[in-house]
């Protein structure tokens, strides 16, 4: 788990930034108050344990990861009080993160399948009639109002560098964060962590767009919700070809240096 310790010229705890690549769903569709579920939860004690503090949430790559067990607001509870007890145990153990930071971002275009694909997909879509004739709607009125549908849909990417230039040489203050747009599955974070092994890589999904699932080519090919069928309630013209993890980290590479 990532925590990032923010602190003032007396050495002060002002502010914690927190990740955790996990969907952020512990509480049931039919739970229909505000509430911030496990992160919310775990914001609000921080900031009771540490007055003053701000503690802010930044989702990981989890977007194949549900809590368990959930359903309940005791569970949501549990889950939330236990996250602020692993950054707070983390706090005295941070390592000083050394200057310069520099940032960078950039787009690349994922392409969506073929028509035939897009097709063979449709039909074999096991999902409620009302959610299909929807999609369709939605399909005609993008086609009808830009010509036709949008060939490929633009993911951001963007890169925080904390220390020294890793390409001059790798040190203990390195830390790169590897923010990407879309609702990202954990092989991303897998990846970049063999990408990059000589630095502390945190990689963040659901970053500056989330425009829908952002699969890795093993999930695109074995389909199911987060691989293809989660398109139809995003409103996109079908799943994303099968070469979109090789495009959103030949842009990471591009941008990580």
């Amino acid at each position: 788990m990532p925590v990032l310790r923010v602190t003032g010229d007396d050495g002060s705890l002002r502010a914690v930034v927190f990740g955790y690549a996990c969907h952020n769903t512990t509480l049931p569709p039919a739970f229909v108050e505000y509430h911030g579920d496990y992160a919310g939860v775990a914001q609000a004690a921080l900031e009771k344990r540490h007055p003053g503090v701000v503690a802010m949430f930044v989702a990981g790559c989890g977007a194949d990861a549900n809590p368990l067990p959930r359903g309940t607001l005791e569970l949501v509870q549990a889950h939330g009080v236990a996250l602020a007890d692993a950054v707070d145990r983390s706090l005295e153990a941070a390592t000083p993160v050394a200057p310069p930071l520099r940032a960078a971002y950039g787009t690349v275009d994922l392409p969506f399948a073929s028509a035939d694909v897009r097709k063979r997909w449709r039909a074999k879509l096991g999902i409620d009639e009302r959610y299909l004739r929807r999609y369709d709607a939605m399909m005609k009125a993008m086609a009808d109002r830009e010509g036709r549908l949008p060939a490929a849909q633009p993911a951001p990417v963007q890169v925080w560098r904390f220390g020294p230039d890793p390409r001059a040489g790798s040190t203990p203050s390195d830390l790169t964060l590897i923010a990407i747009g879309g609702e990202v599955v954990v092989d991303y974070a897998i990846r970049l962590a063999g990408e990059y092994p000589t630095r502390r890589i945190w990689a963040a999904g659901y970053s500056n767009d989330v425009f829908g699932y952002l699969p890795s080519r093993r999930v695109r090919l074995e389909g199911g919700y987060e691989g293809a069928d989660a398109m139809v309630y995003y409103g996109r013209p079908g799943p994303f070809a099968e070469n979109v993890e090789e495009l959103i980290i030949g842009q990471i590479r591009r941008l990580a240096g």
